[in-house]
């Protein structure tokens, strides 16, 4: 379904009232994006980030249930936003083809509402928190082989003071709830980087990151790894170290490499992360790089750690359709529109 176009559901409740049935209608307005349009700027993004983890999509067709999630009410395309109801419920099916001795992790996007989701009749997740993306570790024996099932219950949020972050402006346009950008479950490899914390600096004329990762094997098992760091661009590696880890141990430091700023760069400059094992790589992640830190912290917004606060704004981000699904490329032509301006 296209953005900016709607189709109209009516929900009954039906009772009986001096002996008459009554009928009431709500008319509710659904806006999502075409599935192609999604899934292919997802699978670009994951095989960029992190290309040896597998994952399975859970965009497109999703059911829509009544709330005790025993009817189907009709089919939908996921992302999406609603107006015009209290709250809707949803439900998707999927397959694993091999579960043991994999780790994986839900990546939800961002959920707009009172959201509640559960995995194969288990809640899972039951949270308030708009405008953040929602990544969940599954616990294995919580998925099966072959079929499994998602559900997601959406409450519409009222936005009072508290509900949305403090330096939103207060004249946003309208706030819809839903599952605003993809969603998809992340396969990760036996052993993988887990997590990567990479901590910028910089001067005029320099550029360097420090920082640390986070490793995780799934048997357990001590391994004789090494890790290759790079800064680099599309095409030119500017700096690489390799550090060998020591037997058992799970977290690395590395320390400050600096380059100097390169007048000229292909693309954006980030941080390649590549774990070897015995001349075999098993994972391989990328991190974008800036030379200011952003960060949200007590709710406020800080630029290189200092609070900030926006007066006015010149960009909202919406669809052609008033909505604030995500659509990368709109956001990629306004950003080149900004940057082509002189900002």
């Amino acid at each position: 379904m296209k953005s900016g176009l709607y189709f109209r559901l009516c929900f009954f409740l039906c009772w009986l009232a001096s002996n008459l049935l009554i009928i009431h209608a709500q008319e509710l307005y659904l806006y999502s994006l075409p599935e192609e349009k999604v899934s292919n700027a997802l699978q670009t993004n994951i095989n960029w980030e992190y290309p040896n983890h597998p994952v399975i999509q859970l965009n497109g067709k999703w059911q829509l249930m009544t709330p005790d999630f025993d009817s189907t009410l009709g089919v939908v395309q996921v992302p999406c936003v609603f107006r015009n109801i209290s709250e809707l419920f949803f439900e998707k099916h999927f397959t694993i083809e091999h579960t043991f001795s994999r780790e994986f992790r839900l990546h939800l996007g961002m959920l707009n509402g009172e959201v509640k989701i559960w995995l194969n009749d288990s809640l899972i997740y039951t949270h308030r928190r708009n405008f953040f993306p929602v990544t969940l570790p599954v616990d294995p024996p919580l998925l099966k082989e072959g079929d499994n099932m998602v559900r997601i219950a959406i409450k519409s949020s009222s936005y009072k003071v508290g509900t949305i972050p403090s330096f939103f402006p207060g004249a946003m346009p309208h706030i819809d709830n839903g599952m605003i950008s993809p969603l998809f479950l992340e396969i990760m490899p036996p052993t993988s980087i887990r997590a990567v914390d990479v901590e910028p600096s910089y001067t005029d004329s320099t550029y360097g990151i420090s920082g640390q990762i986070r490793l995780h094997t799934s048997d357990g098992k001590d391994g004789v790894y090494s890790l290759t760091l790079r800064i680099r661009d599309s095409e030119t590696i500017y700096a690489q170290q390799k550090i060998d880890i020591p037997a058992g141990k799970k977290e690395i430091h590395f320390p400050l490499m600096g380059i100097p700023l390169p007048e000229k760069k292909t693309g954006g400059l980030y941080a390649e992360l590549r774990l070897d094992s015995l001349k075999t790589t098993l994972d391989i992640r990328r991190v974008s790089l800036a030379a200011r830190k952003v960060s949200i912290a007590s709710n406020k917004l800080l630029i290189n750690g200092v609070p900030v606060t926006l007066i006015g704004m010149n960009y909202v981000y919406q669809t052609k359709g008033g909505t604030s699904l995500f659509d990368e490329a709109i956001v990629r032509k306004d950003l080149q529109t900004i940057r082509d301006a002189g900002f």
